[in-house]
C-alpha cells in the first residue's frame, strides 16, 4: 500500500513538473533572446552613434573680428592687420620704432595703428600684406592720421619694379595739430610706377628728434 501511494505521489510530481516546464510564451512577448518584438511597456527611442572620428557638444570658437575689405586697406580691428606694419631691420630703424594697437582716435572701427617714431633720421614703418596691388581702377589713396603736433609724414609707394628713389612714388605732407586726412592723387603716383602692380606702402618721417606719435587709421582707396 505504502508503494502505490509513493508510486502515484511520483506520477503527480512528475506531472507538474512537465507542464510547468514545456509552457510556451505568448507570441509577441519573447524576452531577451529571440526574435520577437519587444513589449511595450515604453516608446524604445534608437539613437544613431556619431561618425568615427567625430567630436560633438565642442563649443566653436568665435572668429577674429575681421577687416572690413575693399576699398578699406586697413582698419586695424584684428591683430593680424597691426602685425602686417613692419619695420626696416637695418641702419637701427627697428630701435626707433614702436607700432601697437589703440582705441585712442581711431576713426574707422574701434582700433587705430599707434606708431611711435623716436630720434633717427628716417623711422617709419611698412606693409606689403595690402588687400589689392592693382590700383589702377581708384583714384586716390587716403588715410586719417591724428598727430600730436604739428609734423610732416612721408608717403612712399613702391611697385614690383621699385629699386631706388627715382623708380618710387614719394610724398611729403604737413599735417596740423590733431585730427588730419591725408590723400594721395593715384594719377599722380600712376606718372612714376605701375598702380597695376603695387608692392608696398611706407609711411614714416624725416630727421626726427624727439619722439613723435601718429594715430593712423582707415587706409582706404576712393573711386
Amino acid at each position: 500500500m505504502r508503494k502505490l501511494v509513493l508510486v502515484v505521489v511520483l506520477l503527480l510530481v512528475a506531472t507538474l513538473a512537465t507542464s510547468c516546464g514545456g509552457k510556451k510564451e505568448p507570441a509577441g512577448q519573447k524576452g531577451t533572446k529571440g526574435t520577437g518584438t519587444t513589449t511595450p511597456t515604453a516608446a524604445a527611442t534608437t539613437v544613431a552613434p556619431p561618425d568615427e572620428g567625430v567630436v560633438t557638444d565642442v563649443p566653436k570658437p568665435k572668429p577674429e573680428l575681421a577687416e572690413p575689405g575693399l576699398p578699406v586697406l586697413f582698419s586695424f580691428e584684428t591683430d593680424a592687420s597691426v602685425a602686417a606694419w613692419k619695420t626696416e631691420k637695418e641702419d637701427g630703424i627697428a630701435e626707433a620704432v614702436e607700432l601697437s594697437a589703440t582705441t585712442e582716435n581711431a576713426t574707422d572701427g574701434k582700433r587705430a595703428l599707434k606708431m611711435l617714431l623716436k630720434e633717427h633720421q628716417w623711422p617709419g614703418a611698412y606693409t606689403e600684406t595690402l588687400a589689392t596691388k592693382d590700383w589702377s581702377s581708384y583714384k586716390s589713396l587716403q588715410m586719417d592720421v591724428t598727430a600730436e603736433a604739428f609734423v610732416s609724414l612721408a608717403v612712399r609707394i613702391d611697385d614690383v619694379d621699385s629699386s631706388d628713389y627715382e623708380s618710387r612714388f614719394q610724398l611729403t605732407v604737413d599735417l596740423d595739430k590733431g585730427k588730419n586726412t591725408v590723400k594721395i592723387i593715384l594719377d599722380d603716383v600712376a606718372d612714376v610706377i605701375n598702380l597695376k602692380k603695387i608692392k608696398r606702402l611706407t609711411l614714416f618721417s624725416g630727421n626726427v628728434t624727439e619722439n613723435t606719435v601718429f594715430v593712423i587709421d582707415n587706409i582706404r582707396l576712393e573711386k
